[in-house]
């Protein structure tokens, strides 16, 4: 880990971690404290507050984009786009129904952040 910005990115954790939705630039700041790898951050935003924030993979990226390489991966707004597609799928009348047929499966309480993603295979 790279903490150059130490204060920075302790302060948007822990913003995070309150219910702040980071920008493009504020992702771009946390991205460089990881190694300037999204998939590392993805991963340490979702446990840090996994009911805004959902782990981007490289297979997710490449079904939401159709595009077989990974490259673009690490550009914020890719994530950006994947949570509000998540948020918006929430909010679907018959979401919850899902929802309730995927927390069966689970001994504990499932946000959509990890319900509404494609599983990988």
């Amino acid at each position: 880990m790279h903490l150059e910005q130490k204060g920075k990115v302790l302060f948007l954790l822990n913003a995070v971690k309150s219910g702040h939705i980071l920008k493009v630039n504020e992702l771009e700041t946390l991205k460089k404290s990881v190694q300037n790898v999204f998939i590392g951050l993805s991963k340490l935003l979702h446990f840090n507050h996994p009911k805004e924030s959902a782990i981007y993979k490289p297979i997710i990226f490449s079904y939401r984009t159709e595009n077989k390489s990974s490259c673009e991966i690490d550009k914020p707004q890719h994530h950006l786009d994947y949570i509000n597609e998540i948020k918006s799928i929430s909010k679907n009348k018959e979401y919850e129904t899902l929802h309730d047929l995927i927390s069966r499966n689970f001994e504990y309480n499932i946000y959509p952040t990890r319900a509404i993603k494609k599983q990988d295979v």
